[in-house]
Order: C-alpha cells, then sequence, then structure tokens
C-alpha cells in the first residue's frame, strides 16, 4: 500500500482497514460504498466514481488532466536548463547489467512474448527481432537462445506455485483429461475445475461505520494441470498410474469428485480405478453415503456419437451429403469457377459467403457445409444448369437438405453449451429433455422428417440409449434440482414429487441449517426426513409464469423448447431444510441466461446459502463436457507447429502449460 494515496482518486476515498484487509470508504455523502484495495489498486474506486458519482469522475479527470499537464511543463523545463554532461551521456548509451532490473524485465517480457505468440526460442537470434530492440531499447543487450529457453523453468514454476495454493483452498475439484496424439507422441492432458469462495464486504452493510458485514462470493476456477507425455501403451492400467502420478503432484488426490472423459473403454476403465467408490455416479436409488460424481462421460461426444450414427442409417442423405462435398471441393480447386460463381452470387443478390467444405472428424462442420449450400441453392442451381462436369444437385435432394439441417440444428446449439467452461452437469438433464421434446414434436410432424425417416429414428434412439443414464444419476438429479434456472422443471410431471423427495432427503442427510450470521461449512449429519405429497397451484403458476419470459437473444431454437416446460410441483415441508428448500424449489425460475453460482452468492435466503453452499460447490464444479480438454490440445497443436518440430516432450508440456497458466505469473515480482 505504499505511495497509495499519490493518487487523486484518494481525494474522494478514504483508507480503512477492517479484519487486516485493506478497504477504500467513498466519501460522497450519503454513500459510504466499501471497496477492497488489498494491492492497492485504484481501479475499483475509479469505476465506482464512474458508474455512481458521475459529477466527481468528471472533477477526477479535470484534476488528473491538470497535474499531467503540470509534470509536462516541470520535464520540459528541466531539460531547457541542464545540458547532460560527457559522463551523463556516455552513462546513457552504456548497456545495461545483466543484473540491472530493467534488462531482468526485459528477458522476462521477451520469454512472455514468446510463449503468448507461439514463437520459437531462435527467433531471439533473427535479424528483425534484433533490430527492433536496437532501436526500441539500445542499452538491452539480447542473450543467447540458451538463456531464454532456461527462464522457462522459473514462469513454470511460478505458474505452478501460485497454481497450488489455490488448488490447497478448494474443498472439492472435478477434473477432464483425454488423450491426444502428434507426429508420433502421445500425450495425457488434464484440466481441473473447481468454485472458489471469496469474502467480500456486504454492499447493505456498506454505511454502517460499525460493523463491516463480509458475503460469500462463488467464482469458477479453472486451469490446465498437465499435457503429460504418454511413453506406455495406452491401457487403462497405463492411464491410472499416470493419472495418479499427476494427482500427487498437484495434492488433489483426496479433493477430486469427478473425472470427465470421452467414451473410450480405456478411459472409462481408468476412471473406475482410479474412483472406484462412486465409478459410474450414484443413482437415485444408491445409498446416500456413496459419493456423488465419479465417472462422467462427454455430453459433447456423445452428441457427437448420435449425429455421426444417424448420418450413416440413411444412404441416400450420405449420397446427397457426398455431391455437396465433391461441388464444395472442386470449387475451391478451380479460381476460374470461383469467379463465375461469384458473379452468380452478386447478380441474384446473395450473400458474398465462400462455400464451406466439412471435415470428417467434426460433425458440425457438415452441418455448417450443408448451411452454406442451402444458403447458396439458387447460384448452385444456376452454375451447374451449364456445367456438365459438376453433378447437379435436384430440388427434391435439397428438400432433403434442409430437413437435415432442421433436425441437426438443435444437436449443434446443445452441443456449444456444454461445451462452455461454466456449464456444468446441472444443463444435463435439462438438455436431454429438450432434445426428447424436439423429438417428440418433429415426429408429429410427418412432413418435417418425410425422406429422411431412418436418420430420425437414429436420432431418437441415439439418444435414448447415449443418455439413459444421465436422469437417473444422483448427482444430476441434485445438480438440476438446486440449479435457480431449471429446478424440478425439467422432470417429467409425474416424476417431480418423486426426484423432490430425492433432493430433500439428501439435503436433510448432508446439510445442517445454522444460524443467520454462520459461514462455516457444516460438517455431515445423519437423519431421515418424512415426506408427504401437497401441490400447491399457485406456486405451479407462478414457476410457469418465469418459464414465459423473453428469451436471450441467439438462442432461438432452445428458447422455444424452454417455454414448453412447466413448473414443479410442491412438497409439504416437515423439518426446517426442507422447508428452506421447498420455498426455493417453488419460486420463479431465474433467467436462462443467468448464472447460477450469482444466485446462490447473492439472491438465496441467507440460511439456505450456508446450508447449501458445500453441496453447490461440489455438483457445480462437474463440467458437461471435456471440451476444455480438447482446447489444450488445440493450444498444443499450434506450438508444436513445423518451426518448432524438435521440441521434446516435456519443453512442449512446458511451453504450454506457461501459455496457458501465464495469468498465474507476477512478471512484475521482485521489481
Amino acid at each position: 500500500m505504499s505511495g497509495i494515496n499519490s493518487s487523486p482518486v484518494w481525494r474522494f476515498f478514504k483508507k480503512e482497514v477492517h479484519n487486516g484487509q485493506d478497504f477504500a470508504k467513498c466519501l460522497s455523502p450519503g454513500c459510504g460504498k466499501m471497496l477492497l484495495c488489498s494491492t492497492g489498486s485504484t481501479s475499483g474506486a475509479l469505476r465506482h466514481l464512474q458508474s455512481c458519482h458521475k459529477d466527481l469522475y468528471e472533477e477526477l479527470q479535470q484534476i488528473k488532466q491538470q497535474r499531467d499537464s503540470q509534470k509536462l511543463k516541470e520535464s520540459s523545463k528541466a531539460e531547457g536548463l541542464f545540458q547532460p554532461t560527457l559522463q551523463q551521456s556516455i552513462k546513457k548509451s552504456r548497456p545495461w547489467d545483466i543484473e540491472d532490473s530493467r534488462s531482468k524485465e526485459l528477458d522476462l517480457a521477451i520469454v512472455r512474448m514468446i510463449l503468448l505468440d507461439g514463437q520459437p526460442w531462435t527467433m531471439v537470434q533473427e535479424a528483425g527481432f534484433q533490430g527492433l530492440m536496437k532501436i526500441a531499447s539500445p542499452q538491452y543487450t539480447i542473450k543467447s537462445e540458451k538463456f531464454y529457453r532456461e527462464k522457462l523453468n522459473d514462469v513454470y514454476n511460478c505458474a505452478k506455485k501460485n497454481i497450488r495454493q489455490q488448488l490447497d483452498d478448494l474443498t472439492s475439484v472435478a477434473v477432464t483429461c483425454d488423450i491426444w496424439s502428434e507426429k508420433g507422441l502421445s500425450f495425457l492432458g488434464l484440466t481441473v475445475h473447481g468454485i472458489k469462495e471469496m469474502l467480500s464486504v456486504s454492499e447493505a452493510d456498506c454505511c454502517n461505520d460499525n460493523t463491516q458485514a463480509q458475503v460469500c462470493k462463488l467464482e469458477r476456477f479453472s486451469t490446465t494441470l498437465a499435457m503429460q507425455h504418454l511413453i506406455e501403451v495406452h491401457t487403462s492400467s497405463n492411464i491410472a498410474n499416470v493419472l495418479t502420478e499427476i494427482f500427487a503432484d498437484w495434492r488433489i488426490e483426496s479433493k477430486t469428485i469427478a473425472i470427465v472423459t470421452d467414451n473410450a473403454a480405456n478411459m472409462l476403465k481408468a476412471v473406475r480405478t482410479m474412483l472406484p467408490s462412486s465409478a459410474n455416479g450414484a443413482t437415485a436409488d444408491s445409498n446416500f453415503s456413496e459419493n456423488i460424481g465419479g465417472s462422467v462421460s462427454c455430453a459433447a461426444h456423445k452428441l457427437n456419437l448420435i449425429v455421426q450414427d444417424a448420418l450413416k442409417q440413411q444412404p441416400c442423405v450420405e449420397a446427397i451429403i457426398g455431391k455437396c462435398r465433391r461441388f464444395v471441393s472442386s470449387m475451391h480447386h478451380s479460381t476460374t469457377s470461383q469467379g463465375r460463381f461469384e458473379k452468380l452470387q452478386k447478380a441474384l443478390e446473395l450473400p458474398q459467403h465462400k462455400l464451406k467444405c466439412d471435415v470428417p472428424t467434426r460433425w458440425n462442420s457438415t452441418l455448417h457445409m450443408l448451411q452454406r449450400v442451402l444458403e447458396q441453392q439458387s447460384a448452385i442451381s444456376a452454375f451447374v444448369a451449364d456445367r456438365s462436369d459438376f453433378e447437379e444437385i435436384s430440388s427434391n435432394e435439397f428438400t432433403i437438405i434442409e430437413k437435415v439441417v432442421n433436425l441437426l440444428s438443435i444437436f449443434e446449439e446443445l452441443t456449444l453449451e456444454v461445451s462452455k467452461e461454466s456449464t456444468s452437469i446441472s444443463y444435463l438433464i435439462p438438455m436431454v429433455a429438450l432434445l426428447q421434446k424436439f423429438l417428440e414434436k418433429a415426429a408429429l410432424d410427418k412432413d418435417a422428417i418425410s425422406g429422411v425417416r431412418s436418420l430420425f429414428d437414429s436420432l431418437v434412439r441415439g439418444v435414448n440409449s447415449r443418455f439413459s443414464d444421465i436422469p437417473i444419476r444422483l448427482d444430476c438429479i441434485l445438480a438440476t434440482a438446486l440449479d435457480p434456472r431449471y429446478k424440478l422443471a425439467f422432470f417429467p410431471a409425474a416424476e417431480r414429487d418423486q426426484k423432490k423427495k430425492i433432493v430433500l432427503e439428501f439435503c436433510s442427510t448432508t446439510t445442517t441449517v445454522t444460524g443467520h450470521n454462520s459461514r462455516q461449512e457444516q460438517e455431515v449429519t445423519s437423519g431421515n426426513g418424512n415426506f408427504a405429497s401437497s401441490p400447491s397451484p399457485e406456486d405451479d403458476e407462478c414457476t410457469r409464469e418465469a418459464f414465459d419470459q423473453p428469451p436471450p437473444p441467439k438462442r432461438h431454437l432452445l428458447d422455444d423448447l424452454f417455454s414448453n416446460f412447466n413448473a414443479n410441483s410442491v412438497l409439504q415441508p416437515s423439518s426446517c431444510i426442507e422447508e428452506l428448500l421447498t420455498e426455493f424449489l417453488t419460486s420463479k425460475l431465474e433467467p436462462a441466461s443467468s448464472d447460477p453460482l450469482i444466485y446462490w452468492s447473492t439472491k438465496a435466503t441467507e440460511r439456505l446459502r450456508t446450508s447449501i453452499i458445500p453441496l453447490v460447490k461440489k455438483l457445480f464444479c462437474i463440467p458437461a463436457s471435456s471440451v476444455s480438454s480438447e482446447r489444450l490440445f488445440s493450444i498444443a497443436g499450434n506450438v508444436f507447429s513445423d518451426r518448432r518440430a524438435s521440441l521434446s516432450p516435456d519443453s512442449l508440456e512446458k511451453i504450454v502449460l506457461c501459455k496457458i497458466n501465464l495469468p498465474f505469473v507476477d512478471f512484475n515480482a521482485g521489481k
């Protein structure tokens, strides 16, 4: 906090210390807002003035301009008064010593640039970079390639130390893992996900000078822990051994509650070895003492398999896709054809978009290709009309393409949703319900599935078989019920009372309702709840209205389906925790675009929040997919380019991990 009062911001704020933490108290009459400023940062204070006190913010800007103008005048005056001596001129042009703080700062800045931009270490020897540094900082001596490469270890160790500290503060974590092979090398990638509890000053109590209440704020934490080189054969036991070593290295063995993977048999078996007590996830019929979590199959991977299997079931659809693929490929390989096609686009007033070719390993690329073909239907038909070397796509085939696109679009929307790092397993039951509702509506429209019946039937079978475990997994039931956006609305109406009973019983046996001021997590207790069904039409109608709220933009298909789901029914509470949970479950749903962690941090009642947060932290840290591991390999592929093909596996892992974890490295430390 040294020099903190030098900023003009402190004319409008007063520094105060509470519970060992530094706060800035707004001096504006009637405000008194307390802002955390433990590092001496004034950015929060600036934002507060800008949003809440426009007049004070404008006054602050004027003060800054006056001060900057005064400094400029003084600097210009000093330069005019003093002529540098010969010794001063020589000293100014003399290269910095290797231990000079300015030299060390640039050393780390160069390492950071190499990591961020994916440059090879040889960049420091290239003429362009050396010429730039001579102009930008002539006193800096560019070191050898080996020097900067060795600095990588310092960055890696710093990131690892800071990540470990954050992991130590987490009570539960979930991980995703996947295997990637490139240029004869195989790597196991592992990402970690958790929910942090951050203490902040209660805004309601900020104006009270006598008491400063602190509230719990939940924030997501996720990062990459490993990209381990796999030397042995990819058997389940070898994978489990590697995972065990990684878990021990990061000290997360006892707090890992779930591992999210694809459906590969060796990965699933390895997870069962790692988490034997909850290998497949507890079901709703399981003993509640059994751990939640365990093995979680990547939802994005399952959606991919469902669509790929379905596309193979209808030969005519495969033939049409093949015809589109050949047309697009031929167009990409002929500049003459491209020029002719662009003229047709202009003449027909179509969007000037290029045709897209699909990638065999990505089904959604096939969807994108078909969508673009549909968009350019008029231009394609006009183009092939006078070209005998191109296959014609008939009007009937375009109709089939349109039906395929309509059926598959929801699968892409859901894939994008489950691929977000913020999407947890609480979304899985609503996702399955949305898919089933969509397919039920499509089945009633005979025209929608005419000509693509085999594809449609395969989609139905795939959804019902591959997601059959989701509605009965205890962790999914609990997570969905405790998500303020979903609660019990996505369960079949006949099952809502039963699901509610499961949630109430689990929470009443694993949580304890605490006093209003307590913020400590509760120890697991035992107990049994008694339940009696008593539906409440008023509460049902209240929640139904919440479903009819205006949908967020760009989610049209899913929003239409969301609005079709009704609210849950009510059970008569028989204990305190049941009463609190029942009140929560029968209240209005939060908007689909809202963040459940914000609800549990700020909107839930104090007594319910204190009791449920430990469970929320467990459930909402489990990702719905393992896409974060795939993103890791995408970054690794860019690093492992032709310019860096000679990288050792160990160096590749460190470079990738440092690139991803740069936010955990303090490049200003030691200044």
